[in-house]
């Protein structure tokens, strides 16, 4: 087995922990306290083999399917082009269809229950609905990731690295997860009503509101709108950072200034921060 094989085996491993051993549902407490390990096989502790054995969430058995069908690829013998070829293909595919089935679940069966009728009616143990995501489903969706980021190692992707691979999928599996996704509900939920339907009146109140286009700072008032806000920082960005580039290029390139290449290095720092904005979205 070669290196992508024993990473793609190792990353198995946790997989299956999480699916087999960890709590799947998020827990009151955190899951480094010991009190879920005095009742591990309890409705609220139970992994997601034993939630669908034991507590009728039957939709969450495919997984473990998946996890089998990700070992069976992991363990194929890679010797030549051809067999390395099948076993990408296999990874990519199984890896992809876990992490997609893992999110899919979780969205169609919320905490209130089904969020589609003909679902409820075709499983209807989906009526109590299921909790956030723990441990258990953090590990399990890690480790399909992983499973297709090695994949595509194996297909040449990332010049063949499996570990440059891994990091490029997880960062955009964070960055998906934790500034994308919360940026697109936002706005989802601006053309929508209390009871979730699409409304374009709704849309039109929230657009004009008082808080987006007040001016009531000009009248003496406390505070102006988001957007005059937003215009005003945008406008004074813009001048600002023009004027202090004039003033660089000017002293670089016109004068025997000593710490020319410290000013260099400063007029980079724009390029170099966005990326915190990024890791603060994370946070």
């Amino acid at each position: 087995m070669n290196r992508a094989g024993r990473l793609a085996l190792g990353w198995l491993v946790v997989g299956i922990v999480g699916f087999a051993l960890l709590p799947w549902y998020a827990l009151q407490r955190s899951i480094f306290e010991s009190a879920w390990l005095r009742d591990p096989l309890g409705k609220a502790n139970a992994s997601a083999l034993f939630q669908g054995l034991l507590y009728g969430a039957n939709w969450l058995l495919p997984l473990g399917a998946l996890l089998v069908l990700a070992g069976a690829g992991v363990v194929q013998r890679a010797e030549d082009q051809r067999s390395r070829a099948y076993r990408s293909r296999w990874l990519i595919v199984v890896g992809a269809a876990g992490f997609a089935y893992l999110l899919a679940q979780g969205f169609a069966i919320g905490g209130r229950g089904a969020s589609f009728r003909a679902l409820s009616e075709w499983l209807p143990s989906v009526a109590n609905g299921q909790p956030g995501m723990g441990a258990g489903a953090a590990l399990t969706a890690c480790a399909f990731a992983m499973v297709f980021a090695i994949g595509l190692a194996e297909r040449g992707a990332f010049k063949g690295d499996a570990f440059v691979a891994c990091s490029a999928v997880a960062l955009a599996a964070l960055v998906a997860t934790f500034t994308f996704y919360p940026v697109l509900t936002i706005l989802v939920q601006a053309v929508q009503d209390a009871q979730g339907a699409l409304s374009l009146r709704a849309f039109i109140d929230r657009l004009m509101t008082p808080k987006i286009w007040s001016v009531a700072c000009i009248a003496g008032g406390t505070r102006c709108g988001v957007a005059w806000n937003t215009l005003i920082l945008a406008l004074l960005c813009a001048l600002l950072a023009t004027s202090r580039g004039l003033a660089f290029a000017l002293i670089v390139t016109r004068t025997r200034f000593r710490f020319k290449r410290l000013l260099r290095a400063l007029s980079v720092l724009p390029i170099i921060t966005p990326p915190f904005v990024i890791g603060l979205g994370l946070i």
